[in-house]
Protein backbone atom coordinates (compact mmCIF):
# COMPACT_ATOMS: atom_id res chain seq x y z
CA UNK A 1 0.00 0.00 0.00
CA UNK A 2 2.99 2.46 0.55
CA UNK A 3 2.56 3.07 -2.86
CA UNK A 4 -0.41 2.82 -4.00
CA UNK A 5 -1.13 6.30 -4.18
CA UNK A 6 1.49 7.08 -6.06
CA UNK A 7 0.69 4.50 -8.58
CA UNK A 8 -3.05 5.86 -8.95
CA UNK A 9 -1.76 9.19 -9.41
CA UNK A 10 0.84 7.94 -11.78
CA UNK A 11 -2.07 6.04 -13.95
CA UNK A 12 -4.81 8.76 -14.21
CA UNK A 13 -2.04 11.85 -14.46
CA UNK A 14 -3.32 12.22 -17.92
CA UNK A 15 -6.62 11.94 -17.14
CA UNK A 16 -6.22 14.65 -14.29
CA UNK A 17 -4.56 17.13 -16.71
CA UNK A 18 -6.88 17.12 -19.18
CA UNK A 19 -8.97 18.24 -16.00
CA UNK A 20 -7.07 20.79 -14.68
CA UNK A 21 -5.64 19.06 -12.06
CA UNK A 22 -2.17 19.48 -11.04
CA UNK A 23 -0.63 16.92 -8.71
CA UNK A 24 2.78 17.17 -6.88
CA UNK A 25 4.47 14.75 -4.60
CA UNK A 26 6.60 15.53 -1.55
CA UNK A 27 8.01 12.84 0.43
CA UNK A 28 7.43 12.85 4.27
CA UNK A 29 10.34 13.35 7.35
CA UNK A 30 8.68 10.29 8.36
CA UNK A 31 9.88 7.51 7.55
CA UNK A 32 7.44 5.66 4.23
CA UNK A 33 5.33 9.23 4.53
CA UNK A 34 4.28 10.88 1.71
CA UNK A 35 1.64 13.35 0.56
CA UNK A 36 0.29 14.69 -2.57
CA UNK A 37 -0.75 18.14 -3.30
CA UNK A 38 -4.15 18.16 -5.97
CA UNK A 39 -5.14 21.86 -6.98
CA UNK A 40 -7.21 22.51 -9.94
CA UNK A 41 -9.41 25.79 -10.35
CA UNK A 42 -12.58 23.92 -8.07
CA UNK A 43 -10.49 22.79 -5.36
CA UNK A 44 -7.58 22.54 -3.46
CA UNK A 45 -6.01 19.64 -1.33
CA UNK A 46 -3.51 17.43 0.16
CA UNK A 47 -3.81 13.58 0.46
CA UNK A 48 -1.55 12.33 2.92
CA UNK A 49 -0.07 8.81 3.05
CA UNK A 50 1.38 7.11 6.33
CA UNK A 51 2.40 3.96 7.76
CA UNK A 52 0.59 1.61 7.95
CA UNK A 53 -2.47 1.74 5.04
CA UNK A 54 -3.62 5.30 6.34
CA UNK A 55 -4.50 8.02 4.55
CA UNK A 56 -5.59 11.39 5.22
CA UNK A 57 -7.63 13.54 3.01
CA UNK A 58 -8.22 17.71 3.50
CA UNK A 59 -9.76 19.55 0.37
CA UNK A 60 -11.12 23.20 0.06
CA UNK A 61 -13.45 25.13 -2.01
CA UNK A 62 -11.20 27.59 -4.31
CA UNK A 63 -13.87 29.96 -4.07
CA UNK A 64 -15.52 30.16 -0.81
CA UNK A 65 -12.13 28.37 1.46
CA UNK A 66 -15.19 25.69 2.62
CA UNK A 67 -13.38 22.69 3.75
CA UNK A 68 -15.11 20.31 1.14
CA UNK A 69 -13.68 16.65 2.15
CA UNK A 70 -11.64 15.85 6.02
CA UNK A 71 -11.31 12.71 6.82
CA UNK A 72 -8.98 9.29 7.45
CA UNK A 73 -9.14 6.08 5.83
CA UNK A 74 -7.40 3.16 5.63
CA UNK A 75 -6.97 0.52 2.91
CA UNK A 76 -5.39 -2.39 2.55
CA UNK A 77 -6.20 -3.28 -1.04
CA UNK A 78 -4.97 -0.44 -3.99
CA UNK A 79 -8.31 -1.32 -5.54
CA UNK A 80 -10.00 0.07 -3.00
CA UNK A 81 -7.79 3.35 -2.64
CA UNK A 82 -8.48 3.89 -6.78
CA UNK A 83 -12.33 3.04 -6.27
CA UNK A 84 -12.62 5.85 -3.46
CA UNK A 85 -9.79 8.41 -5.45
CA UNK A 86 -11.68 7.61 -8.34
CA UNK A 87 -15.33 8.61 -6.88
CA UNK A 88 -13.25 11.51 -4.75
CA UNK A 89 -11.98 13.22 -7.32
CA UNK A 90 -14.04 12.52 -10.41
CA UNK A 91 -17.88 13.10 -8.65
CA UNK A 92 -17.27 14.64 -5.54
CA UNK A 93 -15.12 17.44 -6.06
CA UNK A 94 -15.59 18.00 -9.55
CA UNK A 95 -19.77 18.63 -8.98
CA UNK A 96 -20.55 21.97 -8.42
CA UNK A 97 -21.54 22.87 -5.28
CA UNK A 98 -24.43 25.44 -3.81
CA UNK A 99 -23.95 28.53 -2.02
CA UNK A 100 -24.64 27.97 1.75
Amino acid sequence: MKNALRDWLQVERDNLKRQGISVSILEGKQADSYSANIDSSKFVGTICYWPEYTFEFQFNDCESGDVIVLETVSFDNPSLLGAYLDELIYKKLNTPRRAQ
